[in-house]
């Protein structure tokens, strides 16, 4: 038999273990640019990279209402938007979830912004904290206050992202790359932050859906993670 008629002949008989083999070696396919696309974590930071530039150049303006002042109401849609993908490509494919986690996100980036304001301006001043030091611990605050609301709208939607490490984790990064806040003022713009922030926070939660699609496709498990659990519902440890 010619070599190739035996390569045809092996790929027509190849058997289901071996099909179940390659898919847990290579899950999203066998172009590796197509699994970079495809993977959540990586996915998720080159849109973040986008959504941070366009907050950047398209910030909106700010709208208040009452007490509160809704700042650069655009760059958290931006952002918004990227996670709501995120819930929707990476974690069942719901409008409503997806809806949840943008709208969440959105409420994180303002709830962030007001805080770092207020921090920076009254509440460390009143304080006593020293001056050079008020934007850093501003940006930390704000950071990790950001991270978690965002990570609530993703946990939501995702069982692997439910995980109290990926919140710790989440958390975490976002409180270190507030740290960039002062930067912002070095370079006279907020991509200083905006970018590595919401590139990390991205990558962080999409690494945590990308263990629930990848149980769910090498283990034909249901989707929500390892053990078995809804996509909806309490934290799990």
């Amino acid at each position: 038999m010619p070599p190739f008629a035996m390569v045809a002949t092996f790929s027509l008989d190849e058997t289901g273990s071996s099909r179940r083999l390659r898919s847990a070696l290579n899950p999203f396919g066998t172009d590796p640019m197509t699994g970079i696309v495809k993977a959540p974590a990586p996915a998720l930071a080159l849109l973040a990279i986008a959504s941070g530039i366009l907050g950047t150049v398209a910030p909106g303006g700010d709208l208040r209402m009452g007490e509160a002042v809704l700042t650069m109401v655009l760059t958290g849609v931006w952002f918004g938007l990227v996670m709501g993908y995120g819930a929707w490509r990476f974690a069942g494919r719901s409008l409503v979830l997806a809806s949840v986690a943008l709208v969440l996100t959105v409420v994180g980036w303002e709830v962030a912004v007001n805080l770092a304001m207020r921090l920076e301006r009254d509440w460390l001043k009143d304080a006593g904290l020293p001056e050079g030091s008020t934007m850093y611990a501003s940006g930390l605050a704000a950071g990790a206050v950001g991270a978690l609301l965002t990570w609530v709208g993703i946990a939501i939607a995702g069982g692997g992202a439910r995980k109290v490490g990926t919140a710790v984790r989440a958390v975490a990064t976002g409180a270190a790359l507030g740290l960039l806040l002062p930067a912002i003022d070095w370079v006279d713009s907020p991509a200083i932050l905006l970018v590595p922030w919401q590139v990390g926070v991205a990558a962080v939660l999409g690494h945590a859906l990308g263990r629930s699609e990848r149980q769910v496709v090498s283990q034909g498990l249901p989707d929500g993670g390892a053990d078995g659990a809804p996509a909806v519902g309490g934290v799990e440890r």
